[in-house]
């Protein structure tokens, strides 16, 4: 080979580099693929030393990738539901603050008030997709984890009253089959005084939607869901019933975590371990570098011009009130940053040394 121009030299070690990222790459993958849980110590080492985009390509050959990547999207979606039906209710009460005096009803407001009933209408639509997507997402765990009593737990929190198949095919129903739109009932006082209002359905133009959309639903689900229709008020108050199933959904999710943890999770702990450990690799190896550069340096930088790119104002005040320089104040610095414990005695005293200088 010709190495006698930069140029030829240039491409000859960037060849040589991406071979040895290749080889590394398939030896630790075949390694992790033939590894039981625990991973022996030896490959998570050299999974903490691959780049992360490799690391986490690897993984996947990893026992408990499956399920950890299951329940990361059922725990994302989770929170979405949470935030949905929260953003949905306070629509809601807005909605009634707003309207108590009753002006909010006169022609000239009309505007305003198709504004906001269109408001909450778009927030029951995010609310009943996000309770959907969140059933979809448990059950798709609970087929890798096989969580024991699953069906019965979900009775036990849910009730049988109809309520969860009743907010799941609100969700069909509103998107796909008949336009059930919610809208406001306003009540006012006989003589007078604040009135309210309630954000409903009306019970007769569901069962006339679910009539029409009946071949959907098996029998099971049909019977649960106009039993629960027909149990209901005459305009099902959206609120109210959103906060049922809430309530019902955290106490269920509340169970599932946790019975997650105590029968399915000692692969996905191991996987989350093998992650951890190629993070710390890459902090170490960052401040390593960095703390090693600045320490060379004939005037140092002074670390407290740059505490606010990596602390909060609260935590720089509780920093600013330990002494100057303190071992104190700089273990106090790496709690606040030091979120996967990465921290070695070497790169401690280094900072140490880094904050001691500061203004030298």
């Amino acid at each position: 080979m010709d190495m006698q121009s930069p140029e030829a030299a240039w491409d000859y070690l960037v060849g040589q580099l991406f071979h040895h990222r290749s080889t590394a790459f398939n030896e630790v993958r075949a390694a992790v693929k033939a590894a039981t849980v625990p991973m022996p110590m030896e490959v998570v080492e050299r999974i903490a030393r691959l780049n992360p985009k490799d690391a986490y390509e690897v993984l996947r050959e990893h026992p408990g990738y499956g399920l950890w990547e299951r329940n990361k999207s059922y725990q994302a979606s989770f929170r979405l539901f949470e935030r949905a039906v929260f953003d949905f209710l306070k629509a809601i009460r807005d909605f009634n603050e707003v309207c108590n005096d009753g002006t909010l009803f006169s022609f000239p407001r009309r505007n305003e008030l198709e504004g906001m009933e269109q408001s909450i209408q778009k927030e029951l639509f995010a609310a009943t997709n996000a309770a959907h997507s969140l059933v979809d997402h448990c059950r798709r765990v609970q087929k890798t984890a096989h969580v024991p009593d699953y069906d019965q737990h979900v009775a036990q929190f849910f009730g049988t009253d109809g309520l969860k198949e009743f907010v799941i095919a609100l969700r069909t129903l509103l998107h796909h089959i008949h336009a059930v739109q919610g809208g406001y009932l306003w009540q006012q006082p006989i003589g007078g005084g604040e009135g309210n209002t309630s954000f409903v359905v009306e019970k007769s133009d569901l069962m006339r939607a679910i009539d029409a959309a009946k071949d959907g639903f098996s029998t099971g689900q049909l019977d649960k869901i106009t039993g629960f229709i027909a149990a209901s008020h005459d305009s099902i108050d959206l609120g109210i019933l959103f906060e049922a199933y809430r309530s019902r959904a955290a106490a269920f999710h509340g169970w599932f975590a946790g019975a997650l943890k105590k029968h399915a999770f000692s692969s996905v702990r191991d996987y989350d371990r093998c992650l951890l450990e190629n993070r710390r690799f890459a902090t170490r190896t960052w401040w390593n570098s960095l703390l090693g550069n600045w320490l060379a340096w004939k005037k140092l930088p002074d670390p407290y011009n740059h505490l606010a790119t990596f602390l909060s104002p609260a935590q720089i005040a509780e920093v600013l009130q330990m002494p100057k320089g303190s071992p104190e104040q700089v273990d106090k610095i790496i709690s606040f940053i030091d979120v996967d414990e990465a921290c070695t005695d070497h790169i401690r005293e280094q900072a140490y040394e880094l904050f001691r200088r500061a203004g030298d």
